[in-house]
């Protein structure tokens, strides 16, 4: 052979070894398990229950992506991450998908080998008070003391929305959210600030009588819990994008986990593309036209999952707000099918 032509063929082998390396989908098929990192907090988001199993919000996630690529699932491994080390272990390859209430910024995606597929659920900040200081939201506080966290996000919002409000806003600053707790429920301070699902939890779990606070209903910070995959397969990141989709589009069309196979054979030609029962929509970017009928099996739609988790029956129940689809007045949406 021509040097020119081994030249080529060696160029063609190194294409093809990046490639293969960077297929996620044909290494989690491979390996027979989906490699998820999450947070094990103890949060309705991800939990590690006395008998073993993982549940949570974002852990229904990983198990409808199981369930569309390998068929089942319950083939997870779950890993907990810390969020100082969460990002990190996504771009070495430790990880196949990263659900741990991370949000997506520039800089993170700049910083390393990642990116964030799209928010799976959005919160943002607010601010939990004593309901004896006599307000039921943030403009009516004229006064007050606030336990902040150090070097805090919240902190940074609150004292800006109470320049906006024109309220005199005394900062104590403490060590750790147990302190700021300590601070609320003691009555040394009047409010507390910082992610709204921390609030609800802290709010049920942690006050004696939660019925004295109110967490006021305007948010201080809007931003969402993004799903994130590593910035080396396109194929891999539009297959857990169009889940999270899917999810969403199951919602809308009123598919569920308990109709989803009348669904498929009924003679909506809308729903029946979605679930893989007519016309080629997926293509090459999933397994198999059933795949995500499959996921919806496993954990049902957006809403069902946001309702078992976060409902009136919830570990902690918190209003949908934002998290609605945008057709009911929230925020979530997902692109049509063509």
């Amino acid at each position: 052979m021509k040097p020119w032509g081994l030249a080529l063929a060696a160029a063609l082998l190194l294409l093809a070894g990046r490639a293969a390396a960077g297929d996620t989908l044909a290494r989690v098929q491979a390996r027979g398990e989906l490699v998820c990192g999450v947070h094990n907090g103890g949060s309705p988001l991800s939990r590690q229950t006395a008998e073993g199993p993982w549940r949570g919000f974002n852990v229904a996630f990983c198990r409808a992506l199981a369930a569309a690529v390998l068929k089942d699932a319950d083939a997870v491994r779950f890993v907990p991450v810390l969020p100082e080390n969460r990002l990190d272990r996504l771009a070495a390859g430790d990880l196949d998908v990263l659900m741990s209430g991370i949000g997506g910024t520039a800089a993170r995606e700049s910083a390393r080998p990642v990116t964030f597929v799209t928010p799976w659920l959005l919160f943002g900040q607010k601010v939990l008070a004593r309901r004896d200081l006599g307000a039921e939201r943030l403009a009516g506080v004229d006064a007050a003391t606030a336990c902040l966290v150090k070097a805090d996000t919240a902190q940074r919002n609150l004292r800006r929305a109470a320049r906006t409000h024109g309220i005199d806003l005394r900062v104590e600053t403490v060590a750790s959210y147990r302190m700021a707790v300590e601070g609320l429920a003691s009555g040394r301070c009047d409010l507390l600030a910082t992610d709204t699902l921390a609030l609800h939890i802290i709010k049920a779990r942690f006050l004696g009588r939660p019925d004295d606070y109110v967490i006021f209903p305007d948010p201080i910070s809007r931003g969402g819990n993004s799903i994130a995959v590593r910035a080396d397969s396109w194929r891999w990141f539009k297959l857990v994008r169009w889940l999270r989709n899917g999810l969403v589009l199951a919602e809308r069309y009123g598919i569920t986990r308990a109709n989803v196979a009348d669904r498929a054979a009924d003679g909506n030609s809308r729903t029946r593309r979605l679930l893989g029962a007519e016309g080629a929509v997926w293509g090459d970017l999933a397994p198999d036209a059933r795949w995500l009928r499959r996921a919806i099996a496993a954990v049902g739609n957006y809403g069902g999952i946001y309702a078992r988790y976060f409902g009136p029956d919830g570990a902690v129940p918190v209003p949908r707000g934002p998290n609605r689809l945008v057709r009911d007045g929230g925020a979530i949406r997902a692109p049509a099918l063509p």
